[in-house]
């Protein structure tokens, strides 16, 4: 048999070779050519080469054309690949970047009054997210202070809201900055803050007394004087507040107590 037969019928079934181009016309150099049942048994089929063209057919694609045609779409099929590898690496670049990125302070207010008494510990809360505006929970934040105050914990963790509060010790009195740092991404938010002691004042403004009064949270104030009975006041937190009474013309003598202790009298006088 041949070494190298163009074709050979090794498959089931009949083999159509016709309308090929073998060099040649002549039938018996063209059945040389192949390996099928007449040459031996051993092959299945016969191969039918009628037809056979006197020149090369210009449609019929070439060993060269076709490897060029497969090496071309290999490259087409290896950059598409290579697209949609750096497209996925992007996208899961800008996922991490804005899980990573947090909001800066102004965005973000912590959630804390901007008084405190004095030695007193006192929650302060921030709140981060991220730049997509979503919450971002499991964030780890360190807390510092300076000024009128310390930090009980040092670091604490974002919750589900993403919010990690601080447990603030206020001492002394004065100005309090306590910061808030984000170790993913450093954002950073800060609550500038307030800490004395209670202050109690009396003042008018037309017909009407006013007590004015900061740092007073949870403490009882009495004021006598004003009226028939003592005026009992009780502040919701540390930020100035003010009551006020209307009175009738005259003179009051006015004595106001803070937890049982006086710390001011003085005299109202309605015109």
């Amino acid at each position: 048999g041949l070494a190298n037969p163009a074709i050979a019928a090794s498959v089931d079934g009949s083999i159509v070779a016709q309308g090929n181009y073998w060099g040649t016309l002549d039938q018996q150099l063209i059945q040389s050519f192949v390996l099928d049942k007449s040459d031996s048994f051993d092959w299945k089929t016969l191969i039918d080469t009628s037809n056979a063209l006197a020149a090369p057919n210009p449609s019929t694609p070439t060993g060269s054309i076709l490897q060029k045609q497969q090496a071309a779409k290999a490259a087409a099929d290896a950059d598409a690949k290579a697209a949609a590898d750096a497209k996925a690496a992007a996208d899961a670049k800008a996922a991490a970047d804005a899980k990573a990125a947090l909001l800066p302070a102004e965005a973000w207010p912590g959630h804390f009054p901007s008084y405190l008494q004095a030695g007193k510990t006192t929650d302060i809360s921030f709140t981060f997210a991220n730049a997509a505006g979503n919450l971002a929970e499991g964030t780890v934040v360190l807390f510092e202070a300076q000024g009128a105050g310390m930090i009980a914990i040092p670091k604490a963790v974002t919750d589900a809201s993403g919010i990690a509060t601080a447990k603030v010790i206020t001492r002394g009195q004065g100005p309090l900055i306590v910061k808030a740092t984000a170790v993913t991404g450093k954002a950073q938010a800060q609550a500038q803050l307030t800490v004395g002691a209670t202050q109690v004042t009396v003042s008018t403004s037309g017909k009407k007394a006013l007590i004015n009064y900061v740092f007073a949270a949870g403490k009882k104030i009495t004021v006598s004087g004003l009226q028939t009975k003592p005026i009992s006041i009780s502040a919701a937190d540390d930020n100035p507040q003010t009551s006020s009474y209307l009175l009738k013309k005259g003179n009051y003598k006015v004595v106001v107590s803070v937890a049982g202790s006086t710390i001011l009298k003085t005299t109202v006088v309605i015109k």
